[in-house]
Formats: structure tokens, C-alpha cells, sequence
């Protein structure tokens, strides 16, 4: 029996710091800080470190964008002994109103830790009306008979 808890011992003494708990952490980032009103933006939340449960984000009302589309990835890579994971969820984003916007900021809980990114300014200028789509050209009408 006692050399099952000295395996025990000498496994987790080897492998602790694959495990070990590191550091969460959030941030956001835009892919670009001044755009024109009916443009497309990309929001970003990046989540950090030992991730064992699906976090829950809670995103403020962003006055002056509409979300068009979502996507979330996830990297998990390995260096030495050392486990880092990545959890990104993408938003991408219409203007809807010319202005100076704030994005944010977004609150995420993950693990039972409670954690918030910072608020991104973002400038959105007056753009143009969004051009009408001319419909396909219509043939002409033929008259007469047609001979094939």
C-alpha cells in the first residue's frame, strides 16, 4: 500500500507543474479605432490561462453598433512543461451611428473568478448613404419568331 502513495507522491511531483494554476486573464482588442458609419469592426475577447469550464461573458448595450456575426476559437499549446490556453470570442460589428463610441467594458466569469476587460474608444465618422444595389439588366424582349 505504501508504495502506491510514493508512485502517487513522485507523479504528481513530476507532472505538478504541467498542472499547475496559472494566472486568468482577460482582454479585448478592436482591429481598428476609427472607422465610417456602416463599416464592419472586429471585437475581440482573449481568456488566458487554466480554462475548465465555459465562461460567462456579460457584454454592456453598445450603443451605435449591431453584431452581424460571432466565432470562438481555441489554442491550447504546450512549451516545456507548461500547459497555456487561449479562449477567443470574435464579434463582428456594424456602425450604425456616427460618434465617438465606447466598446465595454465586457465582464467575464470563469471559474468562479469574476473578471472585467477596459472599455475601447472607438471613433466612428459620418459615412455615406449605403449604395443601392442596381438590379440585374433586364434583356430585351424579343419579337417575332426565333429559329434555333
Amino acid at each position: 500500500m505504501k508504495r502506491i502513495g510514493v508512485w502517487f507522491l513522485l507523479f504528481g511531483l513530476l507532472c505538478g507543474p504541467v498542472f499547475a494554476e496559472a494566472e486568468l486573464s482577460v482582454s479585448a482588442q478592436v482591429d481598428k479605432s476609427e472607422i465610417n458609419q456602416g463599416e464592419r469592426l472586429l471585437f475581440q475577447i482573449n481568456i488566458a490561462g487554466p480554462i475548465r469550464q465555459a465562461p460567462k461573458i456579460q457584454m454592456n448595450s453598445w450603443d451605435g453598433f449591431k453584431v452581424v456575426s460571432t466565432g470562438q476559437s481555441q489554442q491550447i499549446q504546450m512549451q516545456g512543461n507548461k500547459i497555456h490556453q487561449t479562449l477567443t470570442f470574435v464579434y463582428t460589428l456594424v456602425a450604425t451611428e456616427a460618434g465617438d463610441r465606447t466598446l465595454g467594458p465586457v465582464k467575464v466569469e470563469v471559474q468562479g473568478k469574476s473578471m472585467e476587460t477596459q472599455p475601447i474608444r472607438v471613433k466612428v465618422l459620418p459615412g455615406l448613404a449605403p449604395k443601392q444595389e442596381n438590379p440585374a439588366p433586364r434583356l430585351p424582349q424579343l419579337k417575332g419568331e426565333v429559329i434555333l
